[in-house]
């Protein structure tokens, strides 16, 4: 793992800047900067025109500090610059000119608002009338402290901008002097995870878009499906995300995820990795700052005082006042996710399950990346919605079978969202859902006794209307009532009963134990992080603690979303248990090689148990 990308040393640019990216007057006055030939104009207007239609990232990255000196650090005073050049700086443009997805991971007093809006404000400035730039941040008022208040105070220094100012609603409008465009400009979308209302920003067409989304970490997760999904789609796109490092399941943390997942990088140690997205994530640790680092270093220009970044007094006086020596602050998450800006697993003592069990054990494992099913049997799983409050009804596709070490295991394929037609007034929702589900099942293979649905409360009338137009050996599962006298494993006595205080805590520690066999796979990012977010409490029973978790509806309230994605996937679960004996096992011994695993699934009986008798399984039959 590379912990750091080259970048042309100072001396370098220099040769470059003299050579051919610099403007340079042609014989009739206009400019010529590399290959682009530039009417008669003034140096800054030239430079911008330069930005706008280079190709070339070394260009860009040249032209964007020429831009910047001109606009931002006129003054005599090098601490009077409000776009000083640091290795830190240098580092968020170096990537920003390369990457169409771009995360940075930044310690307090970073810095990075100022240079990120910077850079948005320069793609404005070179085409205002083309573009359109969105910040969020979780509010108006606290945008206007960090990136609305930076962007604003650069574009401020900047006065032929032609800029139309609407600052009390976060808007910035293009103007040519006569009109006033709502297709370009700059916007701020308060984006906080309860309240976030991204519809403008769904619908915005332009031909240049450039989204920052800061405080990443605090807002909503549908911003980043909204860019990935919507605005990805126009000509020119790019988005940057701002955060402090926190939870890896996070929407920063999920932006940030590296390609070949977390096990990959060491975040304690790596500075950057190529995200999942094909773009980069950097990290700025504070320990790191250009106010302490003053080693000669050819790459990036050292030495000298830069306001407002930490010095060796900040971090030292930071670590005293938390109380503790300075090896135990260092390894506290104030000040892993605040100075150092690492990612740590977001444990809590009354929380099920831990993004650190979830993510070793190989259940995030994407299809293809590292179990192969053998004798594999499609099932699908259905949590439905009937409430008001905006709940998806998901149906979800899973395969069940073996793996490598001849041991069930069960692998999450995908979920997709089912909607009724509201203009179709000739068939009742149940019908319609009812109808889509079965399509859906067949188009992938997926036989009726094959799968499940929540049928508590309202949901047995939309299993009644499955039954009635596919088939009635679907499988019914009830999440309310009693737990089970099911064995939590094959190798004890204890059962679901002795252990749990319902139905529904039993369904939703079940994968615990399939945890620890390391019998899940491909489990999405959003089931993730609504395991890890799913509180409980323990009472005194019998026979030992009984464990009751979180309702649905308190879980709701606290989060703002409920666990749909999250309930349909335990539907599955259950449908593998009940039908196909997929039973909690111990860990695997030991990886069988080919002849021994195709011999052994010669002679295994398939899973499919439906109409079959019901078999013990001892378990483990690989080790």
């Amino acid at each position: 793992m590379a912990r750091q990308t080259e970048s042309y040393t100072v001396n370098q640019l220099k040769e470059i800047r003299h050579a051919e990216f610099y403007p340079r007057k042609d014989s009739i006055g206009g400019w010529i900067v590399g290959d682009l030939k530039i009417p008669v104009c003034n140096d800054i207007t030239a430079l911008l025109f330069a930005f706008r239609h280079s190709e070339v990232s070394e260009e860009k990255e040249y032209l964007f500090w020429e831009i910047a000196d001109r606009l931002w650090n006129k003054g005599p005073e090098e601490s009077d610059h409000m776009m000083r050049k640091n290795k830190w700086s240098w580092k968020m443009i170096h990537e920003a000119c390369r990457n169409k997805y771009l995360s940075i991971g930044g310690a307090g007093s970073s810095g990075k608002s100022y240079v990120i809006a910077g850079w948005c404000l320069v793609n404005w400035l070179c085409a205002p009338e083309d573009t359109m730039v969105l910040f969020t941040s979780t509010d108006l008022g606290g945008a206007k402290k960090r990136i609305w208040g930076a962007a604003m105070k650069l574009l401020q220094a900047v006065p032929w901008a032609p800029a139309k100012y609407r600052e009390s609603i976060g808007v910035v409008a293009y103007t040519d002097g006569s009109k006033i465009s709502d297709t370009a400009g700059i916007q701020l979308i308060a984006s906080d995870k309860g309240t976030a209302k991204l519809g403008k920003m769904i619908g915005i067409k332009a031909a240049r878009v450039f989204l920052c989304a800061d405080e990443l970490t605090d807002i909503s997760p549908n911003v980043q499906s909204a860019a990935v999904g919507n605005l990805s789609k126009n000509p020119t796109f790019q988005m940057i995300g701002l955060g402090n490092p926190s939870s890896r399941l996070d929407p920063f943390g999920i932006f940030s995820m590296p390609k070949e997942g977390w096990e990959s990088v060491d975040v304690l140690v790596d500075y950057e990795w190529t995200t999942r997205l094909n773009g980069k994530y950097v990290r700025i640790s504070s320990e790191d700052s250009p106010n302490i680092d003053q080693t000669p270093n050819a790459e990036y220009p050292v030495g000298g005082y830069y306001p407002y970044l930490p010095t060796e007094g900040s971090l030292a006086e930071a670590l005293e006042n938390m109380g503790s020596t300075p090896e135990e602050a260092r390894k506290s998450r104030e000040w892993l996710r605040f100075n150092a800006a690492v990612f740590f697993d977001q444990d809590e003592e009354d929380n099920v399950y831990s993004e650190n069990e979830i993510i070793r054990s190989g259940a995030m494992l994407r299809l293809g990346d590292d179990k192969e099913i053998h004798k594999k049997i499609h099932i699908a799983s259905c949590d439905p919605s009937f409430s008001q409050g905006g709940d998806n009804t998901v149906l979800t596709f899973m395969d069940v079978g073996y793996d490598q070490y001849a041991q069930n295991c069960l692998k999450y394929k995908e979920h997709i969202y089912l909607y009724e037609d509201v203009t179709n007034v000739e068939e009742p929702r149940n019908l319609q859902i009812a109808k889509k589900i079965k399509k859906e099942c067949e188009k992938r293979g997926v036989k009726p006794e094959d799968f499940g649905i929540d049928a508590s409360g309202a949901g047995g009338g939309l299993a009644d209307m499955i039954a009635l137009v596919w088939s009635p050996l679907i499988l019914r599962v009830q999440f309310g009532g009693s737990a089970s006298d099911r064995k939590l494993k094959h190798d004890t006595s204890t059962t679901a009963r002795d252990r749990y205080g319902n139905r529904a805590s039993e369904l939703f520690f079940a994968g615990k134990h399939y945890l620890m066999g390391r019998q899940l796979s491909g489990i999405p990012e959003v089931v993730v992080g609504q395991m890890c977010g799913r509180r409980y409490d323990m009472t005194k029973g019998t026979k030992g603690m009984v464990l009751h978790v979180e309702s649905k509806r308190l879980y709701k309230a606290r989060v703002g979303k409920s666990p749909d994605e999250l309930d349909s996937y335990l539907v599955g679960i259950e449908l593998a248990r009940e039908r196909h004996l997929f039973m909690p096992l111990n860990p695997p011994l030991k990886k069988m090689n080919q002849e021994k695993l195709d011999y052994w699934l010669s002679n295994r009986r398939s899973l499919n148990t439906y109409a079959a008798d019901q078999v013990g399984f001892v378990g483990n039959l690989g080790a």
